[in-house]
Formats: C-alpha cells, sequence, structure tokens
C-alpha cells in the first residue's frame, strides 16, 4: 500500500524575500524528499535531498548562487554495488577548482570525504553507506565566508525512520527547513522558519 504524502507545505511571501518548504513523504515505496529554497534579494541557496530506500539508493545536492560566487556539492551513495562517489565544484569569479572522490570496498561499506579550499571560501563533501546496520547517511556543507548552506539527510531502515533538513544562514538572514517521517506511529512534521531582518514568518504543518 502506497500511503499519500503526509506533509507538504510551502510559500512564505515577503515582498523580495521569498522563503518556501516543502516536504514530500511517500511511506509505502520508501521515499521522502525535502527540499528549502531561500531568495534573499540577488542571493539564492537552494537544497534538496532524494531518498529512496527500496532500490539502496540515497542523494542529496546542495546548490548556493551569490551574485557571481558559485558553489554545488552533490553526493550519491548505490548501496546495491558498494559505489560511494563525491564531487564538489566551486566557482567563485575567475577561479574554479573542483574534486571527485570514489570509493568501492568489498565489504559492502563506502565512504568518501572531499575538501575543496579556495582561500577562506571552503566547500566539503561527504558521503556514506553501511548495508550492514541498513543506515544511509549523506552531508554536504558550502561555507561562503558569510553565506553557510549546510544539508544532512539520515536514513535509517531498522526502526523506520527518515529524517532530512536543510539550513540557510545568510549574515543576519536565516531560513530552515525540516522534514521527518516515522513509519511506525504515521507521523510526518514540516517546519519553515524565515528571519529576514526585521521580519520574521514561520509555519508548521503535522499529520498523524
Amino acid at each position: 500500500m502506497i500511503v499519500q504524502p503526509l506533509a507538504r507545505l510551502q510559500g512564505i511571501d515577503l515582498g523580495a524575500n521569498i522563503a518556501s518548504c516543502q516536504s514530500i513523504s511517500i511511506l509505502g515505496d520508501g521515499t521522502v524528499s525535502c527540499q528549502a529554497i531561500s531568495d534573499l534579494g540577488d542571493s539564492t541557496a537552494s537544497c534538496q535531498s532524494i531518498s529512496i530506500l527500496g532500490d539502496s539508493t540515497v542523494s542529496c545536492q546542495a546548490t548556493n548562487d551569490q551574485g557571481d560566487r558559485i558553489v554545488s556539492c552533490q553526493a550519491r551513495s548505490i548501496l546495491g554495488d558498494s559505489t560511494v562517489s563525491c564531487q564538489a565544484t566551486s566557482d567563485l569569479g575567475d577561479s574554479t577548482a573542483s574534486c571527485q572522490a570514489r570509493s568501492i570496498l568489498g565489504d559492502s561499506t563506502a565512504s568518501s570525504r572531499d575538501i575543496c579550499d579556495l582561500g577562506d571560501r571552503t566547500a566539503s563533501c561527504q558521503a556514506r553507506s553501511i548495508l550492514g546496520d541498513s543506515t544511509a547517511f549523506c552531508q554536504a556543507t558550502n561555507d561562503l565566508v558569510d553565506g553557510a548552506a549546510s544539508f544532512q539527510a539520515t536514513s535509517d531502515l531498522g526502526d523506520s525512520t527518515a529524517s532530512c533538513q536543510a539550513t540557510n544562514d545568510q549574515g543576519d538572514r536565516i531560513v530552515s527547513c525540516e522534514a521527518r517521517s516515522i513509519l511506525g506511529d504515521s507521523t510526518a512534521s514540516c517546519q519553515a522558519t524565515s528571519d529576514l531582518g526585521d521580519s520574521t514568518a514561520s509555519c508548521q504543518a503535522t499529520k498523524k
């Protein structure tokens, strides 16, 4: 039986500043996705996670676009063939740096970590997959001086819990999005909070 999306929340309009949070949980096919988008003037930060537990695939991507500075980090884990690949790319004006790491281990455990450091700007990406305890973990972090975006996705099949969280911090502007699905008690919640200078907007949706 496929359970319809439990929580869906999006749309906080604060004039020129737009923050949106969307959570979709389809518990039947083991899919959990969370997306947070923050548009602060000419700066845009987005983070998206897709976790498909049935085919043992976990991927996450975080992208920051701040004027002419673009930093992206993507991690993908395919547990079936024990392959984990991680790639981070930083494009800062005329300077471009990219790095990629791949790990294939016979014990069905793969982990890789990439760090790109361009002066005071650092982009890092980490992916880990452990088949033994049915745990998949993927994390991407981008730090652009006064603008930071972090993303974390965790799936634990043992206790049937999947959660993802995205946070964007740009100076005094904070946008966060959190989504959680717990299959046991059929609870899904999504919360979005936007703090833009003197203007604050928050919203939360919970369904049991």
